[in-house]
């Protein structure tokens, strides 16, 4: 049984016999085309500012970049990017080439999920007092 055989045993909820190994058991991608978050900084396809910070060894928002100023104005404020206006085949060949599918586990990396990328455009104490009041609307306190 290859690696990747029985790596996706653990899908099934069966055992495994040894720890997989991310940097040898797996062929990543962190898609370009998503265009998350420039790795050497600039803006983002909604128009967010990231800044490589070599400490982190990682590009993060730019101190004081606000692109959504309410989450109510979501409609108003953002430009989502055009989705139909990549070439998704081409980009999948580019990032998938010289995979190993037969042994390895593909694996496709999105650093930002909801709450980050929300947090990338309004800063982080807007999106957690956004999300407090969803919560528990009608109650009054600091926000």
């Amino acid at each position: 049984m290859t690696r990747r055989e029985e790596l996706l045993q653990v899908y099934h909820h069966k055992d495994i016999h040894y720890v997989p190994c991310f940097f040898t058991d797996f062929d990543f991608s962190q898609p370009e085309e998503i265009h998350e978050r420039p790795k050497e900084g600039g803006r983002d396809w909604f128009g967010v500012e990231w800044e490589f910070v070599p400490a982190v060894m990682a590009p993060m928002v730019k101190p004081g970049t606000k692109r959504l100023t309410d989450i109510c104005n979501w409609k108003e404020e953002l430009v989502f990017p055009n989705l139909k206006s990549v070439d998704w085949e081409a980009a999948a060949a580019r990032e998938t080439a010289g995979w190993d599918r037969e042994n390895k586990i593909s694996y496709m990396m999105l650093i930002n999920g909801i709450f980050e990328r929300t947090h990338a455009l309004m800063g982080c104490k807007q999106p957690l007092s956004a999300a407090s009041r969803a919560a528990f609307p009608g109650q009054s306190g600091p926000y």
